[in-house]
């Protein structure tokens, strides 16, 4: 019988250590080819928040030369919010496979990591983080990121994940909050789709398709 998918469970003792697992899913198709995944998750010590953190920002899609405005609000749990409080900031950088399921038999990419994510499940993502960036709540009590979007000379699209952290003053516990935002470096997708194989003598019929990505 074929099937697509499965599923497990598993409970971990109450006094199981803190620890990091990942797992390794490598299921064989036949003697020569395989496909590889996995996933990661930690087991941490948990203390509940008492504050927490909004972000408002604008469309989830953006283009190169673009500028995007975040604005950071701790609030506490019990409706005040947070003042004279610091935070930081970090952007990781990632590459975008793009893919239309509308259209699923073109073909949008043409480089071999483009192949490999979309057909294998293999996504080379690439991830560049940056440096944390330090930020203080002022006494409006939020703290406002305008983020301008440049040029990527050496990849393809992105998606930028933007991580803000916020320093509970009184017991200096500190609550993440993320966005992410993905980068075209382009406002059109055009792409060819044809045959795979072709005599010497035959003509090639292409068709050709143009996909507007969607800013709202």
């Amino acid at each position: 019988d074929n099937i697509s998918n499965f599923k497990t469970c598993f409970i971990f003792p109450k006094d199981y250590i803190l620890v990091a697992f990942r797992f390794e899913f490598i299921p064989k198709w036949d003697d020569y080819r395989w496909v590889y995944s996995n996933a990661f998750f930690h087991i941490e010590e948990y203390k509940k928040p008492t504050f927490k953190v909004d972000i408002e920002s604008e469309k989830s899609d953006v283009i190169v030369w673009d500028k995007v405005s975040f604005k950071i609000t701790p609030k506490y749990y019990f409706g005040w919010k947070m003042i004279n409080t610091t935070g930081q900031y970090s952007v990781l950088k990632q590459n975008y496979f793009f893919d239309s399921k509308t259209y699923s038999d073109y073909q949008f990419g043409i480089w071999y990591e483009y192949f490999d994510c979309i057909y294998w499940g293999y996504c080379n993502y690439n991830d560049n983080l940056s440096s944390n960036w330090d930020y203080k709540i002022n006494e409006n009590w939020e703290y406002t990121l305008d983020y301008s979007f440049s040029w990527e000379t050496d990849t393809w699209e992105k998606i930028y994940t933007f991580n803000f952290d916020v320093t509970d003053p009184d017991t200096k516990k500190v609550v993440s909050k993320s966005v992410s935002k993905v980068l075209h470096n382009t406002d059109w997708y055009v792409w060819l789709k044809t045959s795979y194989y072709n005599g010497l003598k035959d003509w090639i019929n292409a068709q050709i398709i143009t996909l507007n990505y969607d800013a709202s």
